[in-house]
């Protein structure tokens, strides 16, 4: 089993603009709206391509109804946490179709109840079992402490799961010292915290690199390789991330070989840069990017 985790789920719109100026009117062609948050991301993928898994959410209690009614219409087996007299944040992505770039307007969303936390760990606890994987993902909402998912990490290691973190700024730097099994920030996200990468993977963290549209790398303290983007027509880059961890848990999931988990987290990946918004990935998509090129070894 996969078990998600989402602290601040979002409702991501994306306004789908010509030529996107500033200090001007702007016409919008389209509007989407689909059910985000980076944990929730994963398990999307996770769903489309059968994983069994489970997506633990935190979300607000006042908006629950259009909420629900998302991951339902996704198939997502979830665990809801309710955040008392909150609504679940809502994001603005304005795509601009004439320079393929994204500009992104995201609410912090918060928790003001310590109980809603110490629910959210104990219901984390009770649902995790040896040997699953556990994905750990995104952003906490203002008032969660800066220890939050070291503490998540230590109650899976405990359990014997397998650990996966995607996180940025404090969490990621605090929660190096309980050892995730793997990490996947970003160069901007990695430069913010106090390790380099080969100190981290000198601890027997492995980590995935994510280097935007040139790919990304993928280190440990044996392996590095380099993997290369596929030149694609983007629609949306929003869960890109998102999609390249999950294709790498599918890997970990069916015990494929490094270089095959690697080949599936970039077809996921690419497959999504290709699908508008947020929405689901059609199964075929993936398939047709599942090919070994762009493989680089740097050591092993």
């Amino acid at each position: 089993m996969v078990i998600t985790v989402t602290m601040n789920p979002a409702f991501d719109k994306t306004i789908i603009v010509d030529d996107f100026r500033k200090n001007t009117l702007n016409k919008i062609k389209s509007v989407r709206i689909d059910l985000g948050g980076k944990g929730i991301n994963v398990s999307k993928i996770l769903t489309t391509l059968e994983i069994d898994n489970k997506a633990l959410v935190l979300a607000g209690d006042l908006n629950f109804k259009e909420l629900d009614n998302e991951l339902n219409k996704y198939n997502l087996n979830s665990e809801i946490i309710f955040n008392p007299n909150s609504h679940t944040r809502e994001n603005i992505k304005i795509q601009d179709e004439k320079t393929q770039s994204i500009t992104e307007l995201n609410e912090k969303g918060k928790v003001e109840n310590n109980q809603v936390l110490r629910d959210f760990k104990n219901k984390f606890s009770n649902i995790i079992s040896k040997d699953d994987i556990v994905v750990i993902s995104g952003s906490v909402p203002k008032g969660t402490p800066k220890d939050f998912y070291r503490s998540l990490i230590e109650i899976a290691k405990e359990k014997k799961a397998f650990v996966v973190l995607d996180a940025s700024g404090e969490q990621l730097e605090e929660s190096i010292e309980s050892k995730p099994d793997l990490i996947k920030p970003n160069e901007h996200e990695l430069s913010e915290i106090k390790y380099t990468k080969e100190e981290i993977a000198k601890r027997g963290i492995s980590i995935i690199l994510s280097k935007g549209k040139d790919g990304f790398e993928y280190l440990d303290s044996k392996n590095y390789l380099q993997v290369e983007s596929f030149k694609v027509e983007a629609k949306s880059t929003v869960g890109a991330g998102d999609s390249l961890l999950a294709g790498f848990v599918y890997g970990i999931s069916k015990k494929y070989s490094l270089e095959d988990s690697l080949v599936m987290a970039r077809a996921c990946a690419t497959a999504k840069v290709i699908t508008e918004g947020t929405a689901q990935v059609p199964k075929n998509k993936i398939e047709e990017y599942q090919v070994r090129e762009g493989l680089k070894w740097l050591r092993s």
